[in-house]
């Protein structure tokens, strides 16, 4: 029975590290090419009628705003994309447009697309506001438009907005969302696998389990999933939480 408990512990333990090593790797060498792909989804053409809406604001009884939502964002340059036309031509138009728009200092947009220049993603500014992104969004295509009218093969390519991780104060929704979804439940089950694995004991839960007169076959096995492994596993959630951005949610 040991001998067969500590197979299937010994198989459970390299399949996580399996696990974690494959998430490693696809983290480390493919991350740009994920974050491309739904970036370009998120940016793909279709048809949409845009809803008007207005989250609520957390006011007090004079009125005065406590909290409200926004949407944050990021800054996306390819450099890839921006160098893929013929002859450079969305090079300096889509700088122009970064320098015109956001009164960026041409120097470090310029500098940053060359030496970077086979990169798909690469975070330039953070903190976006909604409006700021939309009236991107609107320039590029009046430009564009002025391109095309022209005659010019110029464009402008290669600007993505991503949404901003993490918490922006005053931004109640996304607070709460990563105090619960980041904090607040792996830790209490990282609780509970502390108080049963190691205060209360498995054996107790082991016992209670056991009340209705039928054995628990699996009970070694739980005492070292609730002891070891689960805490583990949670931490390394935890980690990854804060690491990639991704929540439980």
């Amino acid at each position: 029975m040991q001998t067969k408990l500590a197979i299937t512990l010994s198989v459970i333990m390299l399949a996580l590290i399996a696990l974690i090593a494959a998430i490693y790797y696809l983290v480390r060498n493919n991350s740009e090419e994920y974050n491309k792909i739904v970036l370009s989804q998120r940016q793909a053409s279709y048809d949409s009628r845009t809803i008007p809406f207005r989250r609520g604001d957390i006011m007090d009884r004079n009125g005065t705003v406590l909290a409200t939502s926004q949407k944050v964002y990021n800054l996306i340059i390819d450099p890839r994309v921006i160098h893929s036309g013929q002859d450079d031509r969305y090079v300096d138009a889509t700088i122009q447009a970064l320098v015109s728009f956001f009164e960026y200092d041409e120097t470090e947009p310029r500098t940053l697309i060359t030496e970077k220049a086979d990169k798909s993603y690469v975070k330039y500014a953070k903190g976006l506001s909604y409006d700021q992104k939309s009236g991107w969004e609107a320039y590029v295509k009046e430009q564009n438009a002025a391109y095309t009218s022209s005659g010019s093969k110029a464009r402008i390519k290669g600007i993505w907005f991503d949404f901003a991780n993490g918490v922006s104060f005053p931004i109640f929704g996304d607070f709460m969302e990563f105090l619960t979804d980041r904090l607040m439940i792996p830790l209490c089950a990282l609780g509970v696998c502390i108080f049963t694995g190691w205060i209360w004991k498995p054996e107790n839960a082991v016992r209670e389990i056991e009340l209705d007169g039928k054995p628990f076959k699996l009970a070694k096995v739980y005492g070292v999933l609730v002891k070891y492994v689960a805490p583990i596993s949670i931490l390394l959630i935890i980690v990854a939480s804060f690491v990639t951005g991704t929540t439980l949610s």
